[in-house]
């Protein structure tokens, strides 16, 4: 039931967030008020894989599910120099949508 009331509210069905969540890299002004958290931030590569547990990173006490653009993996990111700089969407959603936090790993341009 609260996700029919958070649809109305934010303007976005759940379904539809969960997928914003997990495939873009950027989200527009339409979609940001649906998100209670978003952040970007950057990191090296040594930094992540220090981070990186289980396909997840905890931040500040909150899980967040890793996510990559088709082009990006976990392999292709350990060829990289250790230094070589990452950008890293932390996104939440607002309660109401009960969805796991991702965040979106990708290479800067």
């Amino acid at each position: 039931m609260s996700a029919i009331i958070a649809t109305k509210k934010y303007g976005v069905s759940r379904s539809q967030l969960h997928l914003r969540l997990q495939t873009w890299p950027i989200f527009s002004s339409f979609s940001t008020p649906a998100l209670r958290e978003y952040y970007l931030l950057f990191w090296s590569v040594e930094y992540f894989l220090g981070r990186w547990k289980e396909g997840a990173i905890v931040r500040n006490g909150t899980i967040y599910h890793v996510c990559f653009p088709s082009d990006l993996s976990l392999a292709k990111l350990k060829q990289l120099d250790k230094s070589h700089q990452l950008a890293l969407s932390f996104r939440t959603a607002e309660a109401e949508y009960d969805l796991p936090s991702y965040v979106f790993v990708s290479l800067p341009v």
